[in-house]
């Protein structure tokens, strides 16, 4: 342990080299170090990482040499290490200041949503189409609209983008509200206890659109949902035009009553699914190209139609905020590693930013072999189709995924499109006797099981 006096005199010689180096490159260099021990004629300095010792050895320890002789009249050895704490600190500081950076861009992405900026593709088409309708034929639409979809695919961009343009009509008195169900549901219980009501109903009055974000997040609330169906009644009744955000359709959310499931699929529905790869690179391409003509401060935009886009699409589930996490998250660490971001670097690094390529492509094979003996697409696996054919392969690659990679059920319905446990879980149990006991399905398993690692890469 550093005892306070050479903590002193380090104090002392770090503001010599300070003195000789200025502050700015002191503070780049110097800032997240510290005193390991002062021993023997050796001060051994600890930096967070590799890259910062290999640099102050190299470009700082005359200074700090001659600082030491300088201050403390004596000649010392000096040894730069890599201290685990620090290393961690850092770590976490540059996370923490790049996610701040991240959710910046994304609150002024949200206050600049439009429709203008929403990239289309197969996958979105019908949901912006019925928002564009909306829109523009206020005389003939749907109310409720109800836009479903997986996390990360754009849902609340477009019910955002309608929002807006509804609040634009009047800028100095926007009639517009929106609001999610955790809110809705504080506040609702709030005013019960606090016997105010009157308050908080009144807070949809005198409106033209409100929007009701994560809708599904209402299971399991049984006063909440009487209140929120009597209040979507009265403004369906007066004309306000609700739009509705969830993950999941009606019919799979468990828990929630048969009034409340009906209320919510009265009026028009629409899906966007987990984006393809192709779709998925060309809407973040689009996003980053944008922050770039735009001349955003956002570091990754010149990474917008790279290589690094496509490698990680392949590893992000169909989700435009997954791909953009982990595009920061390699940003992070090709900053800190003191390396280029490029596809090489994706390469070399898939599990350091939330993504395991054997697990993946090993998953991929199992999609690979239900197509193939069923005859179906992988897309249509995934999607929200309930067209009978595809009922029974869903359940051999839950079963599958279940057995060979020891996933939740949860998991399982991430892989299939972002189902939820229980939805895996019935189908499953609905065609177990089929899963058991018909010859074709348990050879297509026991092949899936019996199947090694890939030995391909995909990309």
């Amino acid at each position: 342990m550093v005892d306070l006096l050479a903590e002193k005199s380090f104090s002392l010689v770090l503001d010599d080299v300070r003195e000789q180096i200025g502050e700015q490159r002191f503070s780049l260099w110097f800032a997240n170090c510290k005193l390991e021990s002062m021993f023997r004629g050796t001060m051994t300095i600890g930096v967070p990482n590799v890259f910062f010792q290999d640099w102050i050895a190299n470009h700082y320890a005359a200074n700090i040499r001659f600082a030491v002789e300088r201050v403390l009249g004596i000649s010392m050895r000096v040894e730069i290490s890599v201290d685990s704490d620090l290393h961690q600190d850092l770590k976490q500081r540059i996370q923490d200041d790049s996610l701040s950076e991240l959710l910046a861009e994304s609150v002024e992405q949200r206050m600049s949503d439009s429709l203008d900026h929403f990239v289309r593709v197969g996958e979105n088409e019908t949901a912006y189409r019925a928002v564009r309708h909306l829109v523009d034929n206020e005389a003939f639409g749907f109310n409720p609209l109800y836009i479903v979809g997986p996390s990360g695919v754009g849902k609340s961009h477009l019910a955002a983008g309608f929002r807006k343009f509804k609040g634009g009509l009047d800028p100095d008195n926007p009639r517009v509200l929106q609001i999610d169900a955790l809110k809705f549901t504080k506040s609702f219980t709030l005013s019960l206890k606090t016997k105010r009501m009157a308050d908080f109903r009144a807070t949809f009055e005198n409106l033209d659109v409100v929007v009701f974000d994560e809708v599904h997040r209402l299971k399991g609330k049984k006063a909440t949902q009487q209140e929120f169906l009597h209040l979507l009644r009265k403004l369906v009744q007066q004309r306000v035009q609700v739009v509705m955000v969830a993950r999941h359709h009606p019919r799979e959310i468990h828990d929630i009553t048969a009034a409340f499931k009906s209320n919510l699929m009265s009026g028009m529905m629409v899906c966007i699914e987990s984006y393809s790869t192709a779709s998925l690179c060309k809407i973040v391409t689009a996003n980053l190209s944008r922050a770039k003509s735009n001349g955003g401060v956002n570091a990754l935009r010149d990474v917008a139609g790279s290589d690094v886009v496509r490698k990680l699409s392949k590893h992000s589930r169909g989700s435009v905020y997954e791909l953009t996490s982990q595009l920061q998250r390699a940003h992070v660490l090709a900053f800190m590693k003191g390396e280029r971001l490029s596809g090489a670097f994706v390469d070399a690094n898939l599990e350091e930013f939330g993504a395991d390529p054997s697990v993946k492509r090993e998953v991929q094979n199992v999609f690979d072999a239900v197509c193939a003996d069923f005859g179906v697409k992988a897309q249509e696996l995934t999607s929200k189709k309930k067209t009978k054919c595809l009922a029974l392969p869903r359940a051999v690659v839950a079963l599958a995924l279940r057995k060979n990679f020891d996933m939740t059920y949860k998991e399982v319905g991430q892989h299939l499109g972002g189902r939820s446990h229980t939805s895996v879980y019935m189908m499953i149990k609905k065609h177990n006797d089929i899963l058991e006991n018909d010859a074709e399905v348990v050879r297509t398993l026991n092949r899936i099981a019996k199947a090694g690692p890939a030995i391909h890469d995909d990309f």
